[in-house]
C-alpha cells in the first residue's frame, strides 16, 4: 500500500475516470461517515469469495510462471464487470530471450488527481506441495487452496475495495491505481521489476563421498544493516574458500535489498487508525523476513505497507487457507484508507516514481 505524489506520464492515466461529484458524504473538512462504505463493502462479500475462489483455481505456480496468461484474463474480466477500466502491460523479455510465460501487469485505478495510493499485489504463487492444492475448498468460512493466503485474497480485497469506492462515487483528491504484477514470489523480474533457509545436495548414498556438493544461502538483512558491505562480507567467504583450494563457482538467484517504512507517516498512522477502526484490535507494525514487492516503492522513498488478509505462517504451507470474513475486514480497511488519505491537505512528500515503476 505505497502513496506516492506523481504527474501524469502515460495515456492510460490521462484517460482518468469521471466518478462524478455527487455523494451522500459529508464534505472532508469534516469528520467522515464510514458506516455507508463499510456497508457497501460487506455487500460485497460474495463477490470477493467468489473471485478469490476463482483466482485460487487458477494454478499460477512460479515457478515457473504457469498459468498468467489465465490470471491475467480472469482479472481483466473481473475488473471490466465491475465497471473499471483495465489495461495489461505485457512483458517484454530482453533482446535474445524468449519467454513464453504470458506474464503481464494488470493495472486499474479510481479518482483523479495528481496523487496515487497503489493497491499492489501479486497473482504468482509458490509450487504446490500436495496433491490438489490448487482446487479451492470452502469449509465454513475458510477457504484452502494454493494462494488463498499469499495473496489472492488480498487482490480480492483490493479490487472491491476500489469497487465500493467507485458505487458510492465518493470524491478523492488524487486516485487509487491497482496494480496486479506476476512473479513476486521468484523477485519479481516480470512483475514490479520490470515497472521500477537453505539446502544442501551432495552425493547419491550416506555411505559415498560426494565428488560434487550444491548448497544455497540464504542471507535476509535488515533495513539497519550496510547492505553493500553485509554482501562484500558473504562473498568474502567464498573469496577465502577459493583461497584454500576449493573449486568453488557461485551463482546468485534473487537478489534484494532490504526496506522499512515508519509506521509515523500520514499513511501508516491512517491505515493503523482504520485497522482498529473496523477489527477493534490495534495493529503492530513489525518486520517481515519475506523479500515483499513494497520494496519497489520503499527505494523511491515512498512509505509503503503489507497489510492482507493472509497469515504468514500458513502461506506457502500444504494447508495454505484464508478466513473470509479477512478478505471482507481489509477491503473495508483499503477504502477507508484511501478516503482519509486521499482527502489530508498535506502529506510527507514523496520523491518521484520513476515511469517504469509507476505504469
Amino acid at each position: 500500500m505505497p502513496l506516492s505524489r506523481e504527474r501524469k506520464i502515460s495515456d492510460w492515466f490521462r484517460n482518468e475516470l469521471d466518478i462524478g461529484t455527487t455523494w451522500t458524504w459529508r464534505q472532508r473538512n469534516v469528520a467522515m461517515n464510514y458506516e455507508e462504505l463499510d456497508a457497501c463493502v460487506r455487500g460485497l462479500r460474495n463477490e470477493m469469495i467468489d473471485f478469490t475462489t476463482e483466482l485460487v483455481g487458477i494454478a499460477s505456480e512460479n515457478p515457473p510462471g504457469s498459468k498468467y496468461v489465465e490470471c491475467v484474463r480472469a482479472i481483466e474480466k473481473r475488473l471490466r464487470a465491475v465497471g473499471l477500466p483495465c489495461e495489461v502491460v505485457k512483458y517484454r523479455p530482453r533482446r535474445g530471450m524468449r519467454d513464453d510465460s504470458g506474464a503481464g501487469v494488470v493495472l486499474s485505478s479510481v479518482g483523479t488527481g495528481k496523487r496515487t495510493l497503489y493497491f499492489s499485489g501479486h497473482y504468482d504463487v509458490v509450487p504446490v506441495t500436495t496433491p490438489g492444492q490448487c482446487t479451492p475448498v470452502l469449509r465454513g468460512k475458510m477457504l484452502f487452496g494454493r494462494g488463498s493466503s499469499d495473496m489472492k485474497s488480498g487482490l480480492a480485497a483490493m479490487l472491491y475495495a476500489a469497487v465500493a469506492l467507485h458505487h458510492l462515487r465518493v470524491p478523492l483528491d488524487g486516485r487509487v491505481g491497482l496494480v496486479f504484477v506476476p512473479d513476486e514470489e521468484t523477485g519479481g523480474q516480470r512483475g514490479s521489476g520490470t515497472l521500477i533457509g537453505g539446502r544442501v545436495e551432495a552425493g547419491s548414498n550416506f555411505n559415498v563421498v560426494p565428488g560434487r556438493c550444491v548448497f544455497t544461502v540464504d542471507r535476509r538483512m535488515n533495513p539497519e544493516e550496510d547492505y553493500d558491505a553485509e554482501r562484500r562480507a558473504l562473498f568474502a567467504v567464498f573469496d577465502e574458500a577459493r583461497r584454500n583450494g576449493v573449486k568453488l563457482a557461485v551463482e546468485e538467484l534473487q537478489e534484494g535489498r532490504p526496506s522499512g517504512t515508519s509506521e509515523a507517516t500520514p499513511l501508516g498512522r491512517a491505515l493503523s487508525r482504520h485497522v482498529r477502526g473496523v477489527t477493534g484490535k490495534a495493529p503492530k507494525f513489525e518486520m517481515c523476513p519475506g523479500l515483499l514487492e513494497i520494496r519497489f516503492y520503499a527505494e523511491q522513498g515512498v512509505p509503503a505497507y503489507a497489510y492482507g488478509p493472509g497469515l504468514l505462517p500458513i502461506s506457502h504451507g500444504p494447508k495454505e487457507f484464508v478466513d473470509t470474513d479477512r478478505i471482507v475486514d481489509c477491503a473495508a480497511i483499503y477504502a477507508r484508507v484511501a478516503v482519509e488519505v486521499l482527502n489530508q491537505p498535506a502529506l510527507t512528500p514523496a520523491r518521484e516514481l520513476p515511469p517504469r515503476v509507476r505504469c
